[in-house]
């Protein structure tokens, strides 16, 4: 089978299964404690999500066959105005698991012409810098570097003692207009969203609103933190995950820093509220909290760094525009 073909629906319970048992890239592997099983199965999660927005894909002939899995995502689709699609998984469907000098680039042109004939206008990947296979792949196959991202991990909420204090309180269904105001006109020029010229700048404030609207009253975040100064609207948030669910499978007890806006006006909240997000998270029972960003948000690096957190790993972030606007 030298053609990319679509999986059908019943071995998509079998493709899901050999990624759960052999996949070796996955996220959180920094995670100190943390089962890989249990971190193969969280990642298989986001990568067969189930229903027909999910497109696995076989690619070569069985002795090299590839496994291919992307995901059209409807949110960010339906916000932006294009079709918008991410490939969650790329692995030999075969031993050995790890080639990284067999790069898959036939077989990721091949899957970027059949979602282009599938409807998809975009494609991004987001790749474990270790992943050397895939992003000798992605480059050959013509797609660009679009973001650097560093997760950072702080291991010891337990015994972690506050710089300071600072009044916060949950954000309310009332506050989101003017969080709505912070998040779209605090611009971080490096995300994924703001990176790329592909998508109409007004579509990604409306977006970026919506994020903070569906984090405080449709279930995006567990919490939603903000200054509590009586009188003022809130000029800065963050958002957070606890994922109590996958702590008994994980063995460790880690929540997430999901997303941080700062309004200029607002200097030196960033650092208040990570502050306090560490206490709100160690609260709820979580002894270990991480975080992404940019390579280039030197603000946050240094607001982290000094709090104790310490780098995880690095992810590579590609794309390629499969239909022009």
């Amino acid at each position: 089978m030298d053609d990319i073909s679509l999986l059908p629906e019943d071995r998509i319970a079998a493709a899901r299964q050999l990624a759960q048992a052999h996949a070796q890239f996955y996220p959180l592997t920094f995670l100190r404690g943390a089962s890989d099983q249990a971190l193969r199965e969280w990642m298989c999660e986001g990568a067969f999500p189930g229903g027909d927005g999910c497109l696995a894909f076989e690619y070569g002939p069985p002795d090299t066959r590839w496994l291919l899995v992307a995901n059209r995502l409807k949110w960010d689709s339906d916000w932006l105005g294009r079709q918008i699609a991410r490939l969650d998984l790329a692995m030999p469907a075969t031993a050995p698991f790890v080639r990284p000098h067999e790069p898959p680039q036939a077989a990721v042109v091949a899957l970027c012409d059949e979602l282009r004939r599938r409807g998809v206008d975009y494609l991004f990947a987001p790749v474990p810098a270790r992943h050397i296979a895939l992003v000798k792949a992605l480059g050959a196959a013509g797609f660009s570097l679009l973001e650097t991202r560093l997760a950072f991990w702080h291991g010891q909420l337990k015994e972690f003692v506050p710089p300071r204090r600072s009044p916060v309180r949950l954000a309310l269904a009332a506050d989101v207009p003017a969080l709505g105001d912070v998040s779209a006109g605090t611009v971080n020029a490096f995300d994924r969203f703001h990176a790329e010229d592909y998508f109409d700048a007004t579509a990604v404030d409306r977006l970026m609103r919506e994020w903070v609207n569906a984090s405080v009253n449709a279930g995006f975040a567990d919490a939603v933190l903000v200054p509590d100064l009586p009188g003022k609207p809130p000029r800065a948030l963050i958002t957070l995950n606890y994922h109590r669910r996958c702590w008994p499978a994980l063995r460790v007890k880690a929540s997430q820093i999901a997303m941080a806006a700062v309004a200029p006006d607002a200097t030196g909240w960033l650092h208040r509220l990570v502050v306090e997000s560490m206490l709100h998270v160690r609260e709820q029972g979580a002894d270990l909290m991480y975080f992404t960003t940019q390579a280039t948000n030197k603000a946050v690096v240094r607001v982290t760094e000094s709090l104790g957190y310490r780098y995880g790993e690095c992810t590579l972030v590609f794309r390629k525009v499969l239909a022009e606007r």
